[in-house]
């Protein structure tokens, strides 16, 4: 009798015991302070976007951060990981997944590669108040191997390129519209590069030459960035190379349609290479 009461006694306490919350990530949010004279509109969210293919995102990180933030990331060489200073500046323990399309380490997926980190790196600039260099590396604690569905992002370095008015693509694991959880599967959506007078409209002196922005498309593959999406890379589709780290949002929210901003790669491309010691 002592035996069975003290087994349902433990079977109470393991289901009152709390459980462990979907790891979230607040992306940061600015009010606008306008609407653009120009450029496109429309509700846009991250589920209007598409799945990715095993291997056509080989350079996408996810990051878990503590074990209860999550964030994006793009991986620059087999040691390093880019990704915004808000995610993790204040940890050094940070879980890097790559080479899959899921990161739920409970479904099978036989490309990802789970790596810890051995230091971070942040811009040590970062404001919290103004979101300006928003921009952090992380070095991984063992490198980790290259194939076809591990590879470094091709950074941007060409700083007089603005990129206004290309297509550039945005990848992650983040939320799926305003109410949802963080999406497990890696997805990607197309959007428009916005010059930086375009954005000032909407967010005024919080864009500066370290920024660079996007709205979406209106496209069969539509949406923008969202919660979770955090530090993860904009690339730009006609030249294939990383031109922006997700940064900030809207406080109208990611179904909005407003600009999304993003730390622009060519600015800090001479600190992300004195850090690293790598050449672009």
């Amino acid at each position: 009798m002592k035996i069975i009461l003290a087994c349902v006694a433990l079977l109470a306490a393991a289901q009152a015991a709390p459980r462990l919350a979907e790891p979230q990530e607040f992306l940061p949010t600015v009010t606008p302070i306008g609407k653009a004279s120009s450029g496109p509109s429309g509700n846009g969210r991250i589920v209007g976007g598409a799945l990715a293919s095993r291997g056509q995102i080989p350079y996408q990180a996810s990051l878990l951060i503590d074990s209860s933030s999550l964030c994006g990331g793009s991986l620059l060489s087999p040691q390093w990981v880019l990704t915004a200073a808000h995610c993790a500046r204040s940890t050094s323990r940070v879980q890097v997944t790559l080479g899959g399309i899921s990161r739920d380490l409970n479904v099978a997926d036989p490309d990802r590669v789970v790596v810890q980190s051995s230091r971070v790196i942040p811009h040590s600039s970062y404001s919290s108040l103004t979101l300006r260099n928003d921009i952090l590396l992380i070095q991984l604690a063992t490198p980790v191997s290259l194939n076809q569905y591990i590879q470094p992002s091709q950074l941007a370095t060409n700083g007089a390129l603005t990129y206004a008015g290309n297509t550039a693509r945005v990848s992650g694991y983040g939320k799926t519209s305003q109410t949802s959880g963080a999406s497990t599967v890696l997805k990607y959506v197309d959007v428009k590069v916005l010059s930086n007078a375009q954005c000032a409209l909407f967010y005024g002196n919080t864009i500066y030459s370290g920024s660079i922005c996007t709205q979406e498309v209106n496209s069969a593959v539509i949406g923008n960035s969202c919660n979770g999406d955090s530090g993860g890379p904009l690339v730009d589709l006609a030249t294939g190379q990383q031109i922006g780290v997700v940064s900030f949002g809207s406080s109208s929210g990611c179904e909005s349609g407003d600009p999304k901003g993003l730390t622009r790669v060519t600015y800090f491309i001479d600190w992300i290479s004195s850090n690293t010691g790598l050449s672009f």
